[in-house]
């Protein structure tokens, strides 16, 4: 079975994601393309033509996609203090690896695995969205050290990384999981 029912065989998403994989034509939003393409097994990449409708918004997807948020319940929970110097931005690497990474391995020791018996819908969902943040947490410690990134969530004392351009991301996001594009939108922007 998957990690949410016990039979894969009835599952309604499983057979339709099953159709879409081997179809010619398969219609996702541009959420669901980005996550299978990084962060899912790429069921959806290498096709020949990529049509992205409501392109106005792709650069909003990524930011999406690529910014970390902790919030502010969340490191109470995991026992994660916030970064003592939010605004010196060669500190924030270092909370990311010593703070934030370490808490949350320790924390993710003491809840359900998937595998286990007692593991629940919650618990499933929550180790899963613990283990995507470990990787964007990776992923984000080295890109700081190149910089382009702000902290934000002062407000509600969440903790914020956001990409300033999403240039390379796009680079690295979208423009490599199909061999040719088709940006449309209603909306009418300059170029």
């Amino acid at each position: 079975g998957c990690r949410w029912c016990p039979s894969r065989t009835g599952c309604p998403y499983i057979k339709a994601r099953t159709r879409a994989e081997v179809a010619d034509l398969a219609i996702l939003n541009t959420s669901y393309l980005l996550t299978d393409a990084n962060k899912g097994r790429g069921r959806f990449r290498n096709r020949d033509l990529c049509v992205l409708d409501e392109a106005d918004l792709l650069e909003n997807e990524i930011l999406n996609q690529a910014e970390v948020f902790i919030s502010k319940r969340r490191m109470s929970k995991m026992n994660i203090l916030p970064p003592p110097r939010k605004t010196v931005e060669s500190t924030w690497p270092g909370w990311i690896e010593n703070e934030a990474i370490p808490k949350i391995r320790r924390y993710l020791e003491h809840i359900p695995r998937p595998h286990e018996h007692n593991a629940g819908v919650m618990d499933l969902k929550e180790y899963a969205s613990l283990i995507e943040l470990l990787d964007k947490l990776r992923l984000l410690a080295g890109d700081l050290r190149k910089g382009g990134w702000v902290y934000d969530g002062y407000a509600q004392d969440n903790v914020i990384f956001r990409p300033i351009e999403i240039n390379d991301l796009g680079q690295r996001m979208v423009w490599p999981h199909s061999k040719r594009f088709l940006l449309m939108s209603a909306t009418i922007l300059s170029a």
